[in-house]
């Protein structure tokens, strides 16, 4: 047996040594082009390089990046599709989900107005839907992966039918519906094998060994596992390796064969964190500790526990938060520590509430039933189409003057909706214009008074005050009367000052937004009220005047509502500057709020308010006890 094992060991080293061998030799040939290349040539041999570099994270981004930038440069639009596309994946593969969806939007912004499936839009839709299921948003998730489905039908891509069939049966599984997920494996297997894609192929047998296991088909699942980590090797696709090696160790630990799960498990985690994969290492912590449990290890594995959620939180993993409580209750429960058991029971259903399997699983039911309905209806049409076209054929002649006087009163329709539309965009723009016009007069003149209420009022008080100091020493009976005149000039003059940074703040004013925030952060730690750590990327040049008041305004509201409301001892605010687009994330550890309560307040209602202005996009995630974040989206172009 130890023979055995030591021939497969072997042979599984000289598949791996071949495939690192021979991607290294397309790597280093990659790399001579490079340099006598320029223009497109240039952008897709990075794509080819990024191809060749999956498992090596950082060299990965770096080259999408370089692709990116060249072909903006050169103003190459399928370029700067592919490096968006491309930055989402990479960032979906480390487990940030936000930044996935803002590079999926840059990329969809420049699709927008291209009516026709391209293989770069089923891409976007893909990657849209794949940072959705990782937020556990399953609905909104199956409704791109449907839009993905439809096009690659459309143009015949069975790289795009494979994909979205997969991750359509994905999300079954994740809402535990597996008869309806191994259906959609199934049939994305099929045509994977039809078209020879074996990335993919083994992928998706990995999957069908994961359905297996479910049911309970443990020889069925353990044949299909070895398949697919076999294939997977041999493509040195590390990731997945990762991901079979820990549902191996799962399969294992049901057999009670714990030696070999730990084995599996500890191959699992070495991987996902040499590629940065930090959903890999959640799943495969909680995994561990699964195994630390039955092992009668239980201190152990609480610690292992507490690592995973402290990743999951901090990437926003909501699936992996979820069995991290219900993992950590099960064994406290075991422990006899029943009063904590009891916590995070109740912190897994809060979890499991906001991710309803049942909601979603109805909701992607009824998508998936009205992609069927519209394909059929689409067929019935095409049919039709057929039809009327040999009618017209037969009728042509007769039918020509009508058709004649039918294009003629389409033409006029179609002339008078062309009007009616460039008039209303015409009035739009105008408004616009006149709206802008008025924010930028506002705003000079709160400058004009701000300036004249420090300048020449502040002036005059301490003027005044002076001359009092003087009285003081003329009109010693007066003496009392006159320094409670000073104290209240004193106290005017604070307010005059006051009013005059809130109406134009000098700092913002000189030196702009980014040091007015932090002038404003350091007031706040100062005064020891609470913990703010304040963190900016690509700030490095200025933006328009409107543009840094309105979100200077909005980012002291938030922090006001934090310090008034939250009763939080921590907070963390972050800046991250795109190319078309300012995205800021603000969060406290703080007791949280009702979103949809109408009555939070009109500090609220003035942050909704200005980012409306900005033409930008607010989302609030808050949970009772657990704290609030918030995320907020402005364009910059």
């Amino acid at each position: 047996m130890r023979k055995l094992l030591s021939y497969i060991l072997l042979f599984y080293c000289l598949i791996l040594f071949q495939a690192i061998n021979a991607q290294s030799t397309r790597i280093d040939s990659l790399l001579a082009v490079l340099t006598t290349q320029k223009g497109e040539d240039k952008v897709k041999t990075y794509y080819n390089l990024v191809e060749n570099l999956r498992n090596d994270t950082d060299s990965m981004g770096f080259y999408i990046r370089k692709a990116l930038d060249l072909s903006q440069d050169i103003n190459y639009t399928k370029g700067v599709i592919d490096g968006y596309n491309g930055l989402a994946l990479y960032w979906c593969d480390r487990g940030q989900p936000d930044s996935s969806i803002v590079a999926t939007k840059n990329a969809l912004a420049i699709l927008s107005g291209k009516s026709k499936p391209s293989l770069e839009r089923i891409q976007s839709f893909s990657n849209y839907g794949q940072a959705l299921m990782q937020m556990a948003h399953y609905d909104e998730s199956a409704k791109w992966h449907l839009r993905s489905l439809a096009d690659s039908e459309k143009i015949n891509d069975p790289n795009g039918i494979v994909r979205s069939l997969n991750n359509l049966g994905t999300i079954y599984w994740y809402l535990n519906d597996l008869d309806s997920a191994l259906s959609y494996y199934t049939r994305a297997l099929s045509i994977s094998k039809k078209n020879s894609i074996d990335i993919f192929t083994a992928k998706i047998l990995g999957n069908i060994a994961i359905i297996n296991h479910s049911q309970g088909k443990l020889q069925e699942a353990k044949v299909a596992f070895d398949k697919a980590l076999l294939m997977k090797r041999k493509l040195n696709d590390q990731l997945e390796v990762a991901i079979t090696l820990q549902n191996m160790g799962r399969l294992y630990q049901q057999l009670e064969e714990f030696d070999k799960a730990k084995n599996y498990y500890y191959q699992s985690i070495t991987i996902s964190k040499q590629i940065d994969d930090q959903i890999g290492v959640i799943y495969t912590l909680q995994n561990l500790a699964s195994l630390e449990g039955n092992t009668k290890n239980p201190d152990r594995a609480i610690k292992l526990l507490d690592s995973a959620l402290v990743l999951a939180k901090k990437i926003k993993f909501k699936e992996g938060i979820k069995f991290v409580y219900d993992l950590k209750s099960n064994l406290l429960a075991e422990m006899d520590d029943y009063k904590n058991a009891f916590e995070n029971r109740l912190l897994y259903e809060a979890w499991k509430d906001t991710i309803s399997n049942e909601k979603h699983l109805n909701m992607v039911k009824e998508l998936e039933t009205k992609y069927e309905t519209e394909k059929k209806q689409n067929e019935i049409l095409s049919l039709s189409d057929e039809n009327l076209k040999k009618e017209v054929t037969i009728s042509k002649k007769n039918s020509f003057i009508k058709t004649i006087l039918f294009s003629g009163a389409i033409l006029a329709v179609i002339g008078l909706s062309i009007f009616m539309v460039f008039r209303q965009k015409y009035n739009i723009n105008k408004q616009q214009a006149v709206v802008e016009t008025m924010a930028k007069t506002e705003l000079k003149e709160q400058h004009r008074i701000s300036r004249d209420l420090h300048d020449s009022v502040g002036a005059m008080l301490a003027a005044v005050s002076n001359q009092l100091s003087k009285l003081i020493t003329v009109n010693k009976e007066q003496q009392e009367q006159i320094k409670k005149t000073q104290q209240l000039l004193s106290q005017t003059a604070d307010e005059t000052r006051r009013i005059a940074h809130n109406m134009m703040p000098e700092e913002l004013v000189k030196f702009g937004l980014i040091n007015a925030i932090e002038n404003t952060v350091e007031g706040i730690v100062s005064a020891k009220k609470i913990k703010v750590d304040f963190v900016h990327f690509g700030m490095e040049e200025r933006l328009d005047d409107i543009k840094e008041l309105h979100i200077y305004r909005i980012i002291q509201e938030l922090l006001q509502n934090i310090q008034k409301h939250a009763q939080a001892t921590k907070s963390t605010l972050q800046f991250t500057k795109h190319q078309n687009e300012l995205n800021v994330i603000i969060e406290d550890d703080g007791n949280g709020f009702k979103i949809n309560n109408t009555n939070n307040g009109t500090g609220l209602q003035n942050i909704y308010s200005r980012v409306q202005f900005l033409k930008g996009t607010i989302q609030i995630d808050s949970l009772l006890d657990k704290g609030t974040s918030i995320n907020i989206n402005i364009p910059l172009v």
